[in-house]
């Protein structure tokens, strides 16, 4: 092929709203399958038809005539070479669910599954080379970007290597590492060091060098997501910064609640492969909005919670399961026995709850479309303060009257309020709750429960079960105001300790990034 055919026969062929096709046929075989097959590369996928012998006038009328690699199932595409200049492999990256047997259960969870085709015609290097290319143009536009070399804006991935029981190091370079770079997505690995390193790493490097990545990955659970999400808070540029830094989770912790709620919301199955569907998911992700809460003491410290707001027993259970952090994910579970066990082990906490519905906050919102407190200055000493339309300035002002807030004082056993509808992988909390939905959910049990009535709710808790139980109660809100009433009492932000004292918070609704697969923008 002529170099000015060869670039015509480009230009057709990657042309965004054209189907890609080459005139002359590509021939090959398809490894694992009999026959000679032809390759056709359109919007969607990679498509092989078998061909008839040559002395056959009519195709073969058999179930392998022909095989579909779809572009949804496909990270990317490249070649492995037998050493020979005729004899190329094309590979495509391809990690297919698998089956599940019970109907209307999650998708199954990904594999990876090689599609190799090895090109008999084009017989010439350049004309090999321009199909290997045109395919992974094919792949790359189906992703929703720009073909070209990889790398142009690597991911920054913070790694903490004693998460998971010490195996994210070995998770990340044995599954999601060799995934991206199948995807062709460049990466700076960052390991950290001590607690409170993702928070200085991200409040002090110049805002250039942050926006120089496309996203920021967090290999662990979701504690040191936290931590990078409190140090972009910590910025005076924090807003510019949360909402042009996406990031994703790949799931290294014990619990994984974020990883486990963004898999949720693409309609993922949830169970020991999940970290390579996780990868997967980010591998083929764009950003995608998703809410936020700015949580507000009574002491003048300010967090940013990206997960959940926990007071009272599921607080100190999550606390106490530090000791067995070796267990896993199945700490928690021995936590919760533990202190429902123990002689006096459900502790009784006074405080007054206030919440603002999240129907009576959206009405006022949409009467009032054309105002906002954000003054777009990202100068502003505290701007996340500045995007708050229904709290008062600070803990000693009163709750806006006759506003529609809710307030009830009361003896509990747990507070709790959820920005995603998962608290770890098998602990489905919030069902009703979408990343991106505008809403948190307060939750609370009050005294009297019995310990068999909480231990039926906990033992339900894996399918949401606990929701239907009378003593769990939950309120869909936009703001709430925790005051606790009596001394002491363990308090938890995105599962991480915080001091015990009254709180207010918002949610910021859509202001930070997530990398996630087309369909978690879709609430319902």
């Amino acid at each position: 092929m002529a170099a000015a055919d060869e670039e015509d026969e480009v230009s057709k062929m990657v042309a965004p709203s054209a189907a890609a096709a080459v005139p002359k046929p590509i021939r090959g075989h398809l490894i694992g399958r009999q026959g000679t097959w032809q390759l056709h590369i359109d919007a969607a996928a990679l498509r092989f038809v078998r061909q008839p012998p040559a002395a056959s006038k009519e195709s073969a009328k058999d179930d392998n005539e022909s095989f579909v690699c779809s572009f949804d199932d496909t990270v990317g595409v490249g070649f492995i070479s037998d050493g020979g200049c005729r004899s190329r492999y094309l590979c495509a990256f391809r990690y297919v669910r698998r089956p599940v047997a019970a109907p209307g259960r999650p998708s199954g969870p990904r594999q990876r599954s090689l599609v190799l085709f090895r090109i008999v015609q084009p017989a010439d290097p350049p004309g090999v080379a321009l199909v290997g290319r045109l395919c992974s143009q094919a792949v790359a536009r189906s992703m929703g970007r720009e073909p070209g070399p990889p790398g142009k804006r690597p991911l920054l991935v913070l790694l903490n290597p004693r998460s998971g029981q010490g195996r994210a190091d070995k998770l990340f370079r044995e599954t999601a590492e060799p995934l991206l770079e199948e995807a062709g997505l460049a990466h700076r690995l960052v390991r950290t060091e001590s607690a409170g390193h993702a928070t200085r790493l991200l409040r002090d490097s110049p805002a250039e060098e942050l926006l120089s990545y496309s996203g920021l990955v967090i290999v662990s659970g979701d504690g040191l997501l936290y931590e990078a999400l409190n140090g972009l808070a910590g910025r005076p540029d924090c807003l510019q910064l949360l909402r042009r830094l996406p990031f994703g989770v790949l799931p290294a912790g014990g619990g994984n609640a974020v990883a486990a709620s963004l898999a949720h919301a693409n309609g993922d199955c949830l169970d020991r492969e999940f970290a390579v569907t996780a990868a997967f998911n980010l591998a083929k992700a764009r950003p995608r909005p998703v809410d936020l809460a700015l949580v507000e003491a009574a002491s003048g410290a300010s967090y940013l919670a990206c997960l959940s707001v926990n007071y009272g027993l599921l607080a100190q259970v999550d606390l106490e399961s530090e000791r067995y952090r070796f267990l896993g994910g199945a700490r928690f579970a021995l936590a919760f026995g533990i202190r429902l066990a123990a002689p006096g082990g459900l502790r009784v906490y006074r405080a007054r709850l206030s919440y603002l519905p999240a129907e009576v906050a959206e009405a006022k919102d949409a009467e009032t479309a054309d105002v906002s407190n954000d003054n777009g200055d990202d100068n502003n000493r505290k701007p996340l303060a500045s995007l708050k339309r229904h709290l008062p300035a600070s803990l000693s002002d009163p709750l806006p009257s006759n506003a529609g807030w809710v307030t009830e004082e009361a003896d509990y056993l747990l507070v709790l309020a959820s920005l995603h509808s998962h608290l770890a992988t098998d602990n489905f909390y919030a069902p009703p709750c979408r990343p991106d939905d505008g809403r948190i959910y307060v939750t609370w049990v009050a005294a009297g429960v019995s310990k068999v009535d909480l231990l039926r709710m906990f033992l339900s808790v894996g399918d949401g079960g606990h929701f239907r139980a009378p003593a769990f109660r939950c309120a869909a809100a936009r703001a709430f105001r925790l005051e606790p009433l009596d001394d002491g009492g363990p308090v938890c932000i995105d599962g991480e300790t915080a001091p015990c004292e009254a709180m207010q918070v918002e949610l910021l609704p859509r202001l930070g990034l997530a990398l996630t697969p087309a369909r978690i923008g879709i609430t319902n």
